[in-house]
C-alpha cells in the first residue's frame, strides 16, 4: 500500500534554505494494519525508524489523527488533535521544532482542501514523548506559532583542559569562550562565544565533539551561540545567532533547531533582560525564528514560517 509523505523546509519562506524534515501521514497502514491501535505513541518503531533512515533527513515526522467515537459508537479521524513522532535516521527524539512546524504546515494546508472554511481549525495539538504541544496558525501569511516546554539551562564549570578540547573540536580561539551552561532536561550544552564571526567560522570535528567531556553533563547536543552584531547587516535585525550540533544522534550539524531555542530562549533572556526575541540560526541553509518566553507558564513560543518542499508516496 502507500502512504502519504512530504518534504517540508521549516523556518524559512523560501524552498531549500530553513531545515528539511519529511512529515509522514501514517494512518491509512495504521488503519489497516493496527485498525485497535489507540495510542502511537506506544506503536512499534521498528518500520518507523526504516522510513526515517530511507528519508535520511535530520527528523521524520510521524503523525496520526486521535480516533473520536460518536454517540453510536462510531470512530472518526480527529482534525484538531494527533499523536506525533519524530526520528532521525538513527534514533528516535523526544522533542523536534523543525519537524513539528512542518507538519502542522501539511496538515492546515491538507485540511484547507477537504474542510469548509468555518470547519476548519486555526489550532492543532499534538500528543508527544514531551507532552501536549500546540501550534496555532496565527495570521493569513501561513505563519506559525508553537507552544514547547522551556529548558532549563545552568552554568558549568568546565576544567582548563575540558575548555580547551571544547575550543579544540570547535576551531574556537583559546579565548573566544564567554560561558558555559548546561539543560540537563534536553541534554543540550550551550556555549557562549565572544562574537558572530567565531559562530559562522567553526570547523567541527564531530569525532572529538562526541568523545571530550562537558563537566558532569550528559550531553546529547551543542549550542554554540553569541550576541548577534550590530555592525553586521546581515545580523542587525537579531537578538542573538547560533549553530547546533548533535553527532549523538546521527545529525552532525542541524540547520535550524527548535528545541535548541527552547534553551536559548532561557539563556539569553537572562542575559540581555527581555523575553521576546528574533533569532537566526547561521547554518549554510539558515534559518528565523521568533522566540517568546513565557517564564511563568514554563513555555516557550517559537514563531515561524514553513513550506512544503515535495509531495509523494512511499509504499510500504
Amino acid at each position: 500500500m502507500t502512504t502519504p509523505m512530504f518534504v517540508v523546509d521549516s523556518f524559512t519562506n523560501k524552498a531549500f534554505s530553513g531545515n528539511p524534515a519529511a512529515v509522514c501521514l501514517i494512518e491509512s497502514y495504521i488503519d489497516q494494519h493496527d485498525p485497535n491501535v489507540e495510542n502511537f505513541l506506544s506503536y512499534p518503531s521498528t518500520l518507523l525508524q526504516k522510513i526515517a533512515k530511507e528519508m535520511n533527513l535530520s527528523e521524520t515526522a510521524f503523525v496520526w489523527p486521535k480516533k473520536i467515537r460518536d454517540i453510536q459508537g462510531d470512530l472518526s479521524s480527529s482534525t484538531t488533535h494527533y499523536d506525533l513522532r519524530w526520528f532521525t535516521p538513527t534514533v528516535e527524539v523526544p522533542l523536534c521544532g523543525h519537524a513539528t512546524l512542518a507538519t502542522a504546515n501539511v496538515l492546515f494546508k491538507e485540511l484547507a482542501k477537504n474542510l469548509k472554511p468555518e470547519d476548519k481549525p486555526d489550532t492543532l495539538y499534538f500528543n508527544t514523548l514531551s507532552g501536549e504541544l500546540t501550534v496555532k496558525l496565527i495570521d493569513d501569511r501561513g505563519t506559525l506559532q508553537m507552544n514547547f516546554p522551556k529548558g532549563n539551562p545552568v552554568k558549568s564549570i568546565l576544567s582548563d583542559k575540558e575548555k580547551q578540547a571544547l575550543c579544540d573540536a570547535f576551531h574556537i580561539p583559546n579565548d573566544g569562550i564567554v560561558d558555559t551552561h548546561y539543560c540537563s532536561i534536553t541534554k543540550k550544552f550551550v556555549v557562549e562565544v565572544r562574537d558572530s564571526l567565531i559562530v559562522k567560522n567553526l570547523k567541527p570535528q564531530f569525532s572529538t565533539i562526541m568523545s571530550n567531556t562537558y563537566g558532569s553533563a550528559n550531553v546529547r547536543g551543542v549550542i554554540i551561540t553569541t550576541r548577534a552584531s550590530i555592525a553586521d547587516p546581515e545580523e542587525q535585525s537579531f537578538d542573538f545567532i547560533s549553530r547546533y550540533f548533535a553527532p549523538w544522534v546521527g545529525i552532525d550539524e542541524d540547520p535550524v533547531t527548535g528545541s535548541a531555542h527552547c534553551v536559548l530562549a532561557v539563556y539569553w533572556s537572562h542575559k540581555l533582560g527581555k523575553k521576546n526575541h528574533r533569532a537566526l540560526q547561521a547554518s549554510e541553509r539558515g534559518g528565523i525564528l521568533g522566540v517568546t518566553l513565557d517564564e511563568g507558564e514554563g513555555r516557550v513560543l517559537l514563531q515561524g514560517t514553513a513550506v512544503n518542499v515535495l509531495q509523494g508516496v512511499i509504499h510500504l
